[in-house]
């Protein structure tokens, strides 16, 4: 089982604690460990100091104790239990244990007390004199034969009485005041792991919101680096990722929106060449009626009625060769037999325009060019109020049929329209073939009013015209603005 479970903790806490533990652990280490030591230390110093008072006073109370004069040691012990406040009491005994001189002092004595004993030997007798005040004034050494007892015989004891109380409470005094220290220092370190654990969960703190705004879609949340180091370097690689996410942003959005409006486009340009395609249909359905009628028509009042004309003619010759042979028949018949010449030519002239008008044949037998600069010759001649002009480029036999009729359509509808619509006073076509990548390049150039293909819809013409290049796998390109005439480009494919 864990002891500390850190999953529910946050930085802070795991700082302050990681900060604080070793100084608590050293306080709380440190604490016992003096008191103990220092106990150790007292109960030492206060055994060699009762045994040194204890030698020494015993060392001096030899005469004493011999002679009876005890003046001297109690005021020596006296002066020892005013110096030193360990001390609580000072006794001589004799060797039989009577208590000879007995001083104690004015410190309180706790339970523990240490009692010291030195013995008082005899040593070698030293002669004094006493003044007045029974203070010894001379000592010389006699010789040792005066005694009769050996030097070290034992004459008394000297008892010391000690308690470290006072001792011990100097000690815990000093141990408080460094615990207090400790305690000053332990509150420092709090303080400082506290600072120190702020200073680092703040930075952490903007950097999550900064995290959990990104996670928004809330790229512009500012972070500025306030912090060193890695967490520094954390807060910059994460405002440069905010920027660069926000400026994918942008560029998504601006290529969804440009791809929206192209798609938009595209849907217009779809609805609107699908209604142009139902003009444009309806447009041909009609002029292929319209077409259709005029050339009943022209069978009808002029083809019909010559043949029916040439029938006549033919049964009056016949019905003039059945009669007897006047002299004015030959004459009759050679009439009827011109006016059947003239009405053939006549049909023959009308087959050919019919003809024209459904195929031009001369595309056929001569080519593209000499059709083209036929019809721009007879434009030229019925509309004089407008110059018409060819020039072509190139050979133009290696064009395909279906090319060369569709390039013919395409000029004959741009004539047509400049004649309609343009109001110009020159107009020209320029054909090159083969031009680049092998293409058969048009263009029917013109000075008159022009138009703005933004304001003005397309008329089924160029509609038409449209839709026979893109059917053909062409290009065309028309450029055009108000009273600067208008430019129509062609590129068509050499063969489909």
């Amino acid at each position: 089982m864990k002891i500390f479970r850190w999953t529910g903790w946050g930085i802070n806490a795991r700082v302050t604690f990681i900060g604080l533990l070793p100084v608590v652990l050293m306080f709380l280490a440190v604490v016992p460990y003096s008191y103990y030591a220092r106990s150790i230390d007292v109960e030492q110093a206060l055994h060699d100091r009762g045994r040194l008072i204890a030698s020494l006073v015993a060392e001096s109370s030899e005469y004493g104790v011999l002679s009876g004069n005890l003046g001297y040691l109690e005021r020596t012990s006296r002066w020892l239990l005013q110096v030193d406040p360990s001390i609580y009491a000072i006794e001589i005994t004799d060797q039989n244990k009577r208590r000879l001189f007995h001083l104690s002092g004015t410190n309180p004595v706790g339970a523990n007390t240490r009692v010291f004993m030195a013995p008082i030997k005899r040593e070698r007798l030293v002669g004094n004199t006493l003044d007045d005040e029974t203070q010894p004034q001379i000592s010389a050494a006699l010789p040792e034969s005066l005694f009769p007892n050996k030097p070290d015989d034992v004459i008394g004891y000297v008892q010391v009485t000690a308690s470290p109380e006072l001792m011990m409470a100097k000690q815990r005094e000093r141990i408080l005041l460094g615990s207090l220290i400790a305690g000053v220092a332990l509150l420092i370190s709090l303080a400082l792991g506290y600072s120190l654990s702020m200073a680092l969960t703040i930075p952490l703190s903007k950097t999550i919101d900064a995290v959990r705004a990104i996670k928004r879609d809330e790229y512009r949340t500012p972070l500025v680096a306030s912090a060193t180091g890695e967490i520094g370097e954390l807060q910059t690689a994460i405002a440069d990722m905010a920027s660069s996410l926000m400026q994918m942003r942008r560029d998504l959005e601006d290529k969804v929106l440009a791809r929206t409006r192209d798609l938009e486009a595209a849907r217009d340009e779809a609805l609107r060449s699908s209604v142009e395609k139902k003009k444009l249909i309806q447009k041909v359905n009609e002029v292929i009626e319209l077409e259709r009628k005029n050339i009943a028509i022209d069978i009808h009042d002029h083809l019909n009625a010559t043949l029916i004309v040439v029938r006549l003619e033919a049964q009056r010759i016949l019905a003039l060769l059945a009669k007897p042979a006047p002299t004015e028949i030959p004459e009759e018949v050679k009439e009827r037999a011109e006016a059947i010449v003239e009405h053939s030519l006549r049909l023959y002239d009308m087959a050919r325009n019919l003809v024209g008008r459904l195929r031009p044949e001369v595309i056929d037998t001569l080519g593209l060019r000499v059709a083209v600069d036929e019809m721009v010759r007879q434009y030229d001649a019925l509309h004089p109020h407008c110059r018409f002009e060819l020039q072509a480029t190139g050979d133009f036999v290696g064009l395909g049929d279906e090319i060369a009729i569709a390039a013919y359509r395409l000029i004959q509808e741009a004539l047509s329209n400049i004649v309609k619509h343009a109001s110009a006073t020159q107009a020209c076509v320029h054909m090159v073939f083969p031009s680049e990548h092998n293409q058969l390049h048009i263009q029917i150039d013109d000075n008159g009013c022009g138009f703005d293909r933004d304001t003005i819809e397309s008329g089924i013409g160029l509609i038409g015209m449209a839709e026979r290049v893109d059917g053909l796998g062409g290009t065309l390109d028309i450029q055009s603005r108000p009273n600067a005439g208008t430019s129509i480009l062609i590129d068509l494919p050499a063969t489909l």
